[in-house]
């Protein structure tokens, strides 16, 4: 959906297919604590040790490959290309999506069409997400889970503040909207909540 909306620009082909990110951050939310339920706990720094092991060992040799050589393309040949370097070096630390947010980079603008690693905004949200959730996962659920009403009231308080600044910034600040954590949260924490009816209901 992504790719066609992307190359579909210019002859309207799928022009909402850009719902195909926000449809990616809630199947996060719902595929990471469904691949951690059976797991038996090993103790809180154990388990958010390998929690992160697996992820850098899933995430980093692509990225690392795919910023060194576009990089040194973008050196050789592309004089005027340092800040599309200096996104990709950001991201290789989880956080290229602020930075952007921080250069109010306006995505949809012509110009972010040159920036060569503009598309790592995801993956930064997608690595915050995975740094918050592995500290609430593994310290406050796995301690807590049988309350399953606090469980839900605090997931709901969370989604309920993430939703109503993701609107207030939508119309106030589209650059927040679009790259800050904090407006894309609801949608990790929709396919969160959605995990926690599938599994306290089944």
């Amino acid at each position: 959906a992504v790719i066609l909306y992307h190359y579909g620009e210019t002859i309207n082909i799928f022009p909402n297919g850009f719902l195909g990110v926000d449809l990616f951050f809630f199947i996060s939310g719902f595929i990471i604590p469904f691949s951690l339920k059976d797991k038996p706990s090993k103790g809180f720094k154990r388990d958010i040790a390998e929690f992160f092991k697996k992820r850098i060992i899933r995430l980093m040799p692509a990225l690392i490959t795919c910023i060194f050589f576009i990089g040194i393309f973008l050196a050789l040949f592309i004089p005027t290309a340092g800040y599309s370097i200096r996104v990709g070096i950001t991201s290789l630390f989880g956080f290229s999506n602020l930075y952007l947010l921080y250069s109010q980079s306006d995505y949809f603008a012509n110009t972010s069409r040159l920036n060569a690693f503009l598309h790592t905004w995801s993956l930064g949200i997608e690595e915050q997400f995975y740094f918050i959730f592995a500290i609430f996962y593994f310290s406050v659920f796995q301690k807590y889970k049988k309350q399953i009403k606090l469980i839900f009231f605090i997931s709901g308080s969370i989604f309920l503040s993430s939703f109503i600044f993701s609107t207030y910034s939508l119309n106030n600040n589209f650059d927040m909207f679009f790259y800050s954590p904090l407006s894309r949260a609801w949608e990790f924490i929709l396919g969160w909540i959605t995990f926690l009816i599938f599994e306290f209901t089944e």
